[in-house]
């Protein structure tokens, strides 16, 4: 982004540019109404920014309320997910989005067919929904296709979601549907990303 302004240029099919069109793009165009973008989050057709107001909104596909605006209606400029305040990181997996406030409570919404929101269920969710059994404060959050991690403010490292390869860390495959695991590392996490 570019001074709080975001550009997109590309595949256009389900609004994910942002520029109230369907339109594909081959040079950037401006996201309709953005001004001061602190961050931003890329799904696969959707996409979330958050706000220096620490307010997230987000755009695009949202057939399986990846938005977290309440709706399963897909939008061609930002519209603000319910609920959130006080946001201090975001994360966009594939077609589920994660919020996590100053104050270290995380929220998911979307798509949750392996439980990649962590809330104990493999419900989707329309808004923001608080992860569950969270073992200590979280610091960062990433979200990939159907898992989503949180690096703790202990160093340690919680995941939760699909495990079909392993990508949770956990020495199995066995999917989790909350975040009470923690990935075996040699030391304290400094970053993360998936």
């Amino acid at each position: 982004f570019l001074g709080g302004t975001v550009r997109c240029w590309g595949s256009n099919l389900y609004a994910q540019l942002g520029d109230r069109t369907l339109t594909n793009r081959t040079l950037p165009v401006r996201v309709t109404g953005l001004t001061d973008v602190a961050e931003l989050a890329v799904g696969w057709r959707h996409n979330c920014a958050r706000l220096q107001d620490r307010t997230v909104v987000c755009w695009g596909w949202n057939e399986i309320a990846q938005l977290g605006d309440g709706t399963r209606v897909t939008r061609a400029e930002p519209i603000v997910a319910r609920g959130l305040t006080d946001v201090a990181r975001i994360a966009a997996g594939f077609a589920h989005t994660c919020a996590l406030t100053r104050g270290g409570r995380l929220d998911c919404w979307g798509w949750n067919g392996f439980g990649q929101l962590g809330d104990a269920s493999q419900t989707d969710r329309t808004e923001p929904t608080m992860v569950l059994d969270l073992p200590a404060r979280p610091t960062q959050i990433t979200a990939g296709f159907s898992h989503t991690c949180a690096l703790l403010e202990d160093g340690d490292v919680t995941c939760w979601g699909d495990n079909e390869f392993g990508q949770l860390g956990t020495g199995d495959q066995i999917p989790r549907i909350s975040a009470a695991s923690i990935v075996d590392l040699p030391g304290p996490a400094v970053e993360i990303e998936a």
